[in-house]
């Protein structure tokens, strides 16, 4: 860790390793969560995230859900969701959650970003039994765990805080070596792409790298140049909100990105090809949430590669008012995952209290079906018509780690 990245970290950051160094034994036995009938199921509190993980490498994905507080593992029981085991982390706001094999060992590590109230990321893993433990905290860094771009397959990704912006560029290659996360290289990114701002889908002749922009749309990028540019905005773009904070280190005043959901990147229907599973939402309406705004509403969106970009294949409504996160598990038990997604049905600052809820979509249909899916759902599937097919793009060159110009 490197202290001089984030000035005033220390405190906080003792207080962070306490609190994870104990992940452990913080596990509370199983709570089934009730039915209500018709519909998803709510579950109290505000969720913020959603990963399928594998920290034993057993084979056996586990679904893991990101709560403001806490981390929970989710499975199902009786007919309902149930967390199995609830982490807690005092003193932290848990904002992001991403997970994967970084390290090549077989087994995934779970990534989380929060504040307390500066950055604060932790890297957990497997501990005795399975439950989860902390390899580095008090980290002070973003941390995204994604397919990187250079051909590096899956890895962890980190970006500083800055004082007046979210982000201090570059994106670097990160890892996790005695307790620490140390920065690495750049990524090879185009100049001011961030953190949240790309994705990397792999193809049959290579990898294709996608980045957001502040409206919303896609681009392919090669290098520096845009090959392609999606015709509708399929990411609701976060905001920067500036907060101003007091505490034992004095007024702090720092801008934030809004909520931003990852797509999930995977081969689901098992074609030997990757698609790209997208929530998306309309720019309008949105709940705010602790420092955060996430757009509310909206639809899940089925993207495959089609010419030089991507198509949407399949589209379906979210039930939900804030889409948090998506992830792939085997719901119905049938061997095959389904898309799981998390969703906020009411705020925190709701007079009725919060509420969340879990909702899992056939891959192939995309109808809702599980726990909580309505009786004869038939959730819209709306195929759109494909681009007209573009000649394959030339071979992109070796670029390695070195970024395209200066951030």
């Amino acid at each position: 860790m490197r202290r001089g990245a984030f000035r005033g970290l220390p405190g906080p950051a003792v207080a962070l390793l306490a609190a994870l160094a104990v992940l452990a034994g913080c596990a509370r036995p199983a709570t089934v969560l009730p039915a209500t009938g018709g519909g998803p199921i709510p579950i109290r509190g505000e969720v913020r995230g959603l990963v399928a993980a594998d920290p034993e490498g057993g084979g056996r994905p586990r679904l893991f859900a990101l709560f403001e507080g806490e981390l929970a593992e989710v499975g199902i029981a009786g007919g309902t969701y149930t967390l199995i085991r609830r982490y807690a982390a005092f003193g932290v706001r848990w904002t992001g959650i991403g997970a994967g094999d970084v390290d090549g060992d077989g087994r995934d590590e779970i990534a989380l970003t929060g504040f307390m109230p500066q950055v604060a990321s932790a890297v957990l893993g497997a501990g005795e039994g399975g439950a989860l433990v902390a390899r580095a905290a008090g980290v002070p860094l973003y941390l995204r765990i994604a397919r990187l771009p250079g051909g590096g397959g899956i890895g962890l990704a980190c970006e500083r805080p800055a004082a007046e912006e979210p982000y201090l560029p570059p994106p670097m290659r990160c890892a996790v070596r005695d307790g620490r996360v140390e920065r690495g290289d750049p990524l090879a990114l185009p100049p001011g792409v961030h953190l949240d701002d790309f994705v990397v889908v792999p193809q049959a002749a290579g990898e294709a790298l996608y980045t957001v922009g502040e409206d919303g749309r896609w681009s392919r990028r090669h290098g520096g140049d845009a090959l392609w540019r999606s015709d509708a905005r399929w990411t609701a773009r976060p905001v920067a909100v500036e907060r101003s904070f007091s505490g034992l280190l004095g007024e702090t005043t720092t801008r934030l990105h809004a909520f931003s959901t990852y797509p999930l990147v995977a081969d689901l229907d098992a074609d030997g090809r990757a698609e790209v599973w997208q929530p998306t939402a309309d720019e309008a309406p949105f709940t705010v949430l602790s420092r955060l705004r996430i757009f509310r509403g909206g639809s899940w969106l089925r993207l495959d590669p089609e010419g030089y970009g991507l198509a949407v294949r399949r589209s379906g409504p979210l039930l939900g008012q804030a889409t948090v996160g998506l992830a792939p598990w085997d719901v119905t038990g049938d061997g095959i995952p389904e898309v799981v997604a998390a969703a906020i049905l009411r705020p925190r600052t709701h007079p009725a209290g919060p509420r969340s809820t879990f909702m899992a979509y056939d891959v192939g249909t995309g109808r809702p079906v599980g726990p909580g899916a309505p009786s004869g759902a038939d959730a819209a599937v709306v195929p759109e018509p494909a681009p007209e097919p573009l000649p394959a793009p030339e071979p992109a060159p070796d670029v390695g780690d070195r970024r395209d110009g200066p951030p």
